[in-house]
């Protein structure tokens, strides 16, 4: 199904335009073409390569609306609190 759609990713993002870039599908060969044009930018950062990809960007408020666990994929965890947060919802079945 991904190579049907001729996009070279599948990349999640949120409404504010955030892409979630380590958790998409890509086509390998674009996305080394789309890193070698970011090191030779002297860029370092991963949401870099979407710049230089035709990608087709997935609603991750879409996705969460069919399963609500789907949010815990992407929260990040800075701390403590942040891990007692994911296990309380994980424990209450979210």
């Amino acid at each position: 199904m991904f190579h049907e759609l001729k996009y070279e990713a599948l990349i999640p993002g949120w409404a504010d335009g955030t892409l979630e870039v380590t958790h998409a599908f890509y086509d390998s060969k674009a996305l080394k073409n789309a890193i070698e044009v970011c090191l030779l930018e002297n860029e370092r950062k991963l949401s870099c390569i979407a710049a230089h990809l035709d990608y087709k960007k997935i609603s991750i408020e879409e996705l969460s609306r069919r399963n609500p666990k789907v949010t815990l994929s992407f929260f990040k965890v800075r701390t403590v609190f942040d891990v007692k947060f994911v296990e309380e919802n994980l424990k209450d079945g979210l």
